[in-house]
């Protein structure tokens, strides 16, 4: 086992799941956003037993693409990891790989890990706490890198470029695909987070 994700063949699946990860999200922005007419999009889930199953169905195969991309931010190559962040950025949680390298390996398990689940913590808190913890954790590595090396806090911040990147995303969105566009991917990133 150890040999093949060793071996260059082992990116193959995991570059085909991000990459039907993506082509997945445009369909579903083409296919919210009204825009295109065709046998391709005349299935817009219309009820909201349809939505339930739709987007349980999204979220399956984007949490697959979200476990090969876990995987991926801990490849050496920057390329890996680049590709491995593509499935976080589309639901706006692109800090994924530099706080899961550096803060949830160093601090699994412990108070100073924010995605370690005390016990008895209910589902909800628990997500709350991660996002937030993370994004909080992260900013802080940052601003304790800067003051080291020298830098704008802000400017030279990797969240803050994170934060803009995800501007551009849902700009991208809404001139792309409306309103309903974002009403996809208000929900995209909400089962992505979760």
């Amino acid at each position: 086992e150890r040999k093949f994700e060793q071996s260059k063949l082992f990116l193959i699946p995991m570059y085909a799941v991000i990459g039907w990860c993506v082509c997945a999200w445009l369909y579903c922005l083409c296919l919210y956003s009204g825009n295109y007419k065709g046998a391709l999009f005349r299935n817009k889930p219309e009820t909201a037993w349809d939505e339930f199953c739709f987007f349980g169905a999204l979220s399956f195969f984007g949490a697959l693409a979200q476990g090969n991309g876990h995987e991926m931010v801990h490849r050496r190559e920057a390329i890996n990891k680049f590709i491995g962040s593509i499935p976080f950025f589309l639901c706006c949680y692109s800090h994924f790989g530099s706080e899961h390298v550096k803060g949830h390996h160093r601090h699994i398990a412990t108070t100073d890990d924010p995605v370690s689940a005390d016990k008895g913590e209910s589902f909800f808190y628990h997500t709350y706490k991660s996002v937030t913890g993370t994004h909080v954790c992260a900013w802080n590595r940052e601003v304790a890198r800067i003051k080291k090396t020298g830098g704008n806090i802000i400017l030279h911040n990797a969240m803050t470029m994170y934060f803009l990147l995800h501007v551009a995303l849902w700009v991208f969105v809404y001139v792309a695909f409306g309103g309903n566009g974002i009403y996809f991917q208000v929900r995209y990133t909400i089962a992505g987070l979760l």
